[in-house]
């Protein structure tokens, strides 16, 4: 695989100001305009090079190394990563129920996605008449990154009934039901984002639907040689997400309802004029696109093997055909020992805080470890509670660390993440790593969830055990359902999201999709006391909507009045 680990060239500075949500950007002209810059093919490739750049981008808070920071801060506000010990735990606001509200971070995340907003728009814009089949390819990529960005943005930021009345009252009195994020587009003029609305849900992902539509076209016959770079069987992978959003969004609902979310999308497919209409009538139409597409997906790509799961060297730190669209960190982009992916997850480097010398261990959930059934080999990626501190069971696992330091490890600590080449003392080596973003596993589960849908149950049932006994299972042994409706069959399929993707960032969208309590206390849990607490089930968790702080409201006065209300504290503390 061709490496390209770049970031943002000096060279591709252009005289344009745009504004995008609470970052507003002006580039010097000294270098190169925009008109220039249309017309040179050479500073477009760079310039989209830029886009996967900014997904490495640093920003101001402890555990800021870009996305891969934000994966992780996804993962510890659902039940996914318990933590042996706090001290060090660099993504304690979510989990701790703190800090919440109107707190720097979130006003980096905003920033974070709005900057890869930025490149695109800026490129969208320039290459706009350029005609070459190398700058027709970045548009396609460009096109990508931005309904890749808004995609996250809209899921992220929209509120939904979390149970708890003091917020949903709050959110139902400021009219914010259905609200996504505003859209700023390469047509959106300095003076339109000085007042810009949070988008309804019906015009957001019409707009992500439309640039993933521009995309297809563009790429259609095309594959990337870099992760990082966008190719089919991202737009089908990002499609396969987008229409399994829009199905649970619109299940069990009809068009006759006049209230649902259904209808009122059906209301307005003649507005908004530049977008594509979706032209879907049930949510099981938009299960079947999630299912044709997720399909789609998966040509080119095979899943992870056990040979290469548990691979000490270049497990899941090396790109492989499973990886559909992933980050590449390059040794320009390490700043730091501990603030990187690798450092914050393996129990391996002797840099990071995952490790015996600050004993933040990252592990798996207990309840979800007791449902990995015998006969899948993803089990050992986690140490059993009968093994843990105990040197004879060394050989059962594969780490870089010695017998030694094996037994310090706490049960149910992870060995999924290793350093770069196995290099657990250099950071400047072990945290130059790939780190997957979307993978092929995701989309045989989205098929085999819509298939239940659209097939029937028992359709999805044989569909996720083909899947499992094909890849996940060996030794003669095979996967069994206990599902019997599809309320189970839905806990079933997070499950083994959770399983498969765990760290990578993915299912705390499917806990609010689907919305499944988040369960962190309860009989025998691996949580801090500080950690303990549960969402309800049958309603979003009340941190899932991602408060839009202050400092938005100088660029953008139509935030102010139109926010998110401030989840902080609000949770249900379990006692033993």
């Amino acid at each position: 695989m061709k490496m390209i680990r770049t970031k943002l060239l000096a060279a591709v500075a252009v005289s344009v100001t745009l504004l995008t949500g609470c970052l507003q950007q002006s580039y010097p002209t000294s270098i190169i305009t925009e008109e220039q810059l249309g017309q040179s093919s050479n500073a477009l490739a760079a310039l989209s090079r830029a886009s996967a750049a900014s997904l490495n981008a640093y920003f101001g808070d402890y555990s800021g190394f870009g996305y891969p920071g934000i994966m992780m801060y996804r993962d510890a506000m659902c039940a996914e990563i318990p933590v042996y010990a706090t001290d060090y735990d660099y993504f304690f606001y979510y989990p701790a129920c703190n800090y919440l509200g109107n707190y720097s971070l979130q006003s980096q995340w905003w920033g974070f996605f709005y900057k890869v907003v930025l490149n695109s728009n800026l490129f969208i814009s320039a290459a706009a008449s350029n005609t070459d089949p190398s700058v027709l390819l970045n548009l396609g990529n460009a096109y990508c990154y931005r309904a890749f960005a808004y995609l996250d943005l809209a899921r992220m930021y929209e509120f939904h009934d979390t149970g708890f009345d003091e917020l949903d009252q709050e959110a139902a009195k400021r009219g914010i039901l259905g609200l996504t994020v505003p859209i700023y587009s390469e047509k959106t003029t300095e003076k339109d984002a000085e007042y810009l609305e949070r988008a309804p849900f019906y015009a957001m992902y019409r707009f992500i639907l439309t640039d993933l539509n521009k995309a297809e076209e563009l790429l259609s016959e095309y594959t990337a040689s870099d992760v990082n770079v966008a190719d089919a069987s991202l737009v089908y992978a990002l499609k396969a997400r987008t229409w399994l959003e829009l199905a649970s969004r619109f299940d069990d609902e009809t068009v006759t309802t006049g209230s649902s979310d259904l209808a009122e999308m059906i209301a307005h497919e003649s507005d908004y004029p530049d977008y594509d209409k979706l032209g879907v009538t049930s949510a099981k139409e938009c299960y079947a696109l999630a299912q044709k597409y997720a399909d789609m997906a998966k040509a080119g790509h095979t899943p992870v093997s056990r040979t290469e799961w548990y691979n000490a060297s270049s497990g899941f730190n090396t790109a492989t055909s499973a990886w559909i669209f992933g980050i590449m960190v390059g040794a320009e982009d390490v700043e730091g020992s501990w603030k990187s992916f690798t450092a914050n997850f393996s129990p391996e480097t002797s840099y990071g805080t995952a490790n015996k010398l600050y004993m933040t261990y990252r592990m798996i959930d207990a309840n979800l470890y007791t449902k990995i059934q015998d006969g899948d080999w993803r089990k050992s990626t986690w140490i059993a509670p009968s093994d843990a501190g105990k040197a004879s069971a060394y050989s059962k696992y594969v780490t870089n660390l010695d017998e030694d330091d094996f037994v310090l490890c706490p049960a149910l600590t992870n060995f999924k993440w290793h350093p770069a080449s196995g290099d657990m003392d250099n950071y400047l080596v072990g945290n130059v790593v790939d780190i997957p973003i979307i993978r092929v596993e995701e989309m045989y589960l989205i098929e085999a969830e819509a298939k239940a849908h659209t097939e029937g149950l028992a359709a999805g049932k044989e569909a996720l055990k083909s899947f499992l006994d094909t890849y996940r299972f060996d030794d003669g042994a095979s996967y069994e359902s206990a599902s019997s409706d599809m309320a189970s069959f839905n806990r079933e399929i997070l499950n083994q999201k959770r399983i498969e993707l765990w760290g990578e960032g993915v299912v705390y969208f499917d806990y609010k999709r689907l919305r499944i309590a988040v369960t962190r206390g309860y009989k025998g849990n691996n949580y801090p006391t500080a950690y303990q607490y549960n969402s309800i089930d049958g309603y979003a968790q009340p941190w899932s909507a991602i408060y839009i702080t202050s400092s938005e409201y100088q660029y953008n006065r139509a935030i102010e009045g139109k926010n998110n209300p401030d989840p902080s504290g609000i949770a249900i503390k379990w006692a033993n």
